[in-house]
C-alpha cells in the first residue's frame, strides 16, 4: 500500500506511514529501507524518474 500511496500521491512520509499505520515515521522508513534496500524518499525519485 506504501509504494501505490508514493507513486500515486503527494503525500509525505509521515503521512503515508500513518496512514498504513506505523504510529512511528522512524519506524516505517527503516523497515521500508529493509525491505527496498532505499529510503521512501528515495523510491519516490527513482519510480517518477522513469
Amino acid at each position: 500500500m506504501a509504494e501505490s500511496l508514493f507513486l500515486h500521491t503527494p503525500l509525505r512520509i509521515k503521512e503515508i506511514s500513518e496512514n498504513i499505520g506505523f504510529l512511528n515515521s522512524t519506524y516505517f522508513i527503516t523497515v521500508f529501507k529493509k525491505k527496498y534496500g532505499v529510503s521512501p524518499n528515495q523510491y519516490r525519485q527513482m519510480k517518477r524518474a522513469n
